[in-house]
């Protein structure tokens, strides 16, 4: 596993609690980003979605029971995969 690089001391008036929360933050979020020079394990619910080089067309990979599936998704009117149903996404 590769190490992460430290962030810069803040200055001296900033409070140092502030920067400890910060450097959790960037850690947690580092472990849950997709790496692309290694393997990735995914372990939550959810999908990956790619996009196909010959058509245009995204698709949803997905596994269930041991299964691999693979279905159209539905784009917006801005051309991007449609990946929530949140209203505020």
């Amino acid at each position: 596993m590769k190490t992460q690089k430290p962030l810069p001391n803040p200055p001296v008036e900033y409070n140092q609690g502030y920067m400890y929360d910060l450097s959790s933050l960037i850690i947690q979020e580092e472990s849950v980003q997709v790496k692309v020079d290694r393997d990735n394990v995914f372990t939550e619910i959810g999908s990956i979605i790619l996009k196909d080089t010959a058509n245009g067309n995204f698709y949803k990979l997905k596994v269930t029971n041991g299964t691999l599936g693979v279905t159209v998704v539905e784009e917006d009117s801005k051309g991007f995969p449609v990946t929530t149903t949140n209203p505020y996404v």
